[in-house]
């Protein structure tokens, strides 16, 4: 609904609809209310429709893997390498 980097801490409730494949758009999304200030646990809501909507909540699910998957990787790559300076 809005553009990317603004903020909205004083959200604590999100519902998507009419969302897509796009995971960045998702994640930045969420992120919105997910911030410094924030007081709250954060809810989101994701209504699906199976037959309409089942393809593209796999390729988020998939793409929020790989995302996990390369920070998890980044981690290890940073300790590993803090590690080898010492």
């Amino acid at each position: 609904m809005l553009g990317f980097g603004m903020n909205f801490q004083c959200c604590s409730a999100m519902v998507f609809n009419g969302w897509t494949d796009s995971f960045e758009t998702l994640y930045q999304a969420v992120r919105r209310a997910v911030r410094h200030g924030q007081g709250e646990i954060v809810r989101v809501y994701f209504p699906v429709v199976t037959e309409l909507e089942g393809d593209t909540l796999t390729n988020i699910r998939r793409k929020e893997a790989e995302f996990e998957k390369s920070i998890a990787e980044m981690e290890d790559n940073y300790l590993r390498a803090t590690k080898e300076r010492k």
